[in-house]
C-alpha cells in the first residue's frame, strides 16, 4: 500500500516562553518580610527548574508582606502583594 504523508497544519513557534506558575497562596511558606526569587521558590519546592521563567499567579490569599523577584505576574497578583504591604520586582527574561 502507498501511504500519503498528510502536510501540518498551522504554525508552533520554536522560542515559546514557557512560564513556571506559582499562585500567591502558595508563599505562605516564606516568613514575613523575606526576598523570595527563583532560587528560594526551587528550594522550597513550588518551581521545578531554577533557571526557568517563573510567572505570578494571583489566586489565594496574602497575609504577610514580602519582596517577590519573578520575570511576571498578573493584575491580581500585585494587588494582592501590593495590599499586605509587599513589593514585586520583575525581573528581565535571560
Amino acid at each position: 500500500m502507498l501511504f500519503r504523508r498528510l502536510p501540518k497544519r498551522g504554525f508552533t513557534s520554536r522560542s515559546e516562553n514557557l512560564y513556571q506558575v506559582v499562585n500567591v497562596g502558595a508563599l505562605d511558606k516564606f516568613a514575613k518580610g523575606a526576598t523570595i526569587s527563583p532560587d528560594n521558590l526551587f528550594d522550597e519546592g513550588l518551581i521545578r527548574k531554577k533557571e526557568g521563567l517563573v510567572k505570578l499567579l494571583g489566586d489565594g490569599k496574602v497575609e504577610k508582606a514580602f519582596h517577590v523577584k519573578v520575570h511576571k505576574a498578573t493584575d491580581s497578583a500585585v494587588k494582592k502583594v501590593e495590599g499586605a504591604s509587599g513589593t514585586i520586582e520583575i525581573l528581565k527574561k535571560a
